[in-house]
């Protein structure tokens, strides 16, 4: 969609439907960094003309929920803090470190494809939605600017709430017990626990505490190339310290050891997307004279297909999660 198909009165009702959240949230005391990450975040989205898509997508995300299922997402779109808002994102991408450049682009000025998860049993509604409230839309094009995937994680959470009348807190998925459950216990028929090639067995390899830490596993499942070093940190108390599993864990870590922001990012555009073997001689120069880069993280960089953005493995991690706490 591009600038011309604008909608001012949906672009309003995007920025209404924030400052709702926001107030729920916080009240009257909405924190400083808060109020700061959301407007840049609104600055850059309706300047750059994305506005109508991101307020189609929380149309989409009431939508599904009206009729009990969830929404989930597929790529950058977690880093944004308003998704969170908006309930399309279910993750607090300020908790998980992400910034909204990692969406947006250092200057602000794009958005990549908005791709939400949604329910099978509601695939067919909310394609015709979707046409609704975006005349012209063609869910046949090749790269349309909003794509809807039935995931079966949607259809569980939306199935196992409705029998149990109930659903959980918030905290309650990130609760340390959950997240030991999730690698200890009986994960079958669980999408993304139970069917992810070798998640259990790193996670008990790691020993993963926290919820954060068991997204780089996740990560790592999706990222076969770099695999080894689940072996390689095996046992180590700072493990997940320098686990590379998600594309965010790498600028974190140039970051870390002394390497600027905006290098940092080019850096990890660069690894990070299929391109392995691809970084310029002037990144590999800085940071091989760099002492605190290990050797595990330069073979990781060296070896590195593809990784998945940080937000987009929370959030199937939060729907899997979910779906475990019903199996109570």
């Amino acid at each position: 969609m591009e600038k011309h198909c604008r909608n001012g009165q949906m672009e309003r009702e995007l920025q209404e439907k924030i400052d709702v959240s926001l107030a729920a949230r916080y009240g009257w005391a909405v924190p400083a960094d808060v109020q700061e990450r959301v407007a840049v975040e609104m600055q850059h989205v309706i300047g750059s003309g994305h506005g109508t898509l991101l307020a189609a997508a929380a149309k989409l995300a009431e939508f599904s929920t009206e009729r009990g299922y969830p929404v989930g997402i597929r790529g950058l779109l977690g880093n944004l803090y308003v998704a969170y808002l908006l309930g399309i994102a279910a993750v607090d991408p300020l908790k998980l470190g992400l910034s909204w450049e990692g969406c947006l682009g250092r200057n602000g000025n794009r958005m990549p494809v908005i791709t939400l998860n949604v329910a099978p049993e509601l695939l067919e509604d909310m394609t015709a939605y979707l046409a609704e409230i975006l005349p012209g839309y063609d869910p046949d094009d090749e790269q349309p600017a909003i794509r809807l995937c039935p995931h079966p994680l949607m259809g569980l959470a939306g199935e196992a709430q409705r029998q149990a009348g109930t659903h959980p807190r918030h905290e309650d998925i990130f609760d340390e017990g959950l997240v030991a459950r999730a690698y200890h216990g009986n994960v079958s028929g669980v999408p993304v626990l139970g069917d992810l090639d070798g998640f259990q067995d790193f996670s008990r390899a790691l020993e993963p505490k926290t919820f954060r830490d068991m997204v780089k596993i996740v990560g790592l499942c999706l990222a076969p190339e770099i695999r080894f070093q689940a072996e390689r940190l095996s046992g180590q108390p700072d493990a997940f310290a320098n686990l590379i599993g998600t594309r965010e864990d790498v600028y974190d870590f140039c970051v870390q050891h002394g390497i600027g922001e905006g290098d940092a990012f080019a850096i990890m555009q660069q690894v990070c997307r299929g391109s392995s073997g691809r970084l310029t001689q002037e990144y590999k120069d800085m940071i091989g004279r760099n002492s605190a880069f290990s050797g595990l993280f330069l073979d990781t960089l060296d070896s590195i297909g593809y990784l998945y953005p940080r937000g987009q493995c929370a959030d199937y991690l939060y729907w899997a999660l979910t779906v475990l706490w019903y199996r109570k």
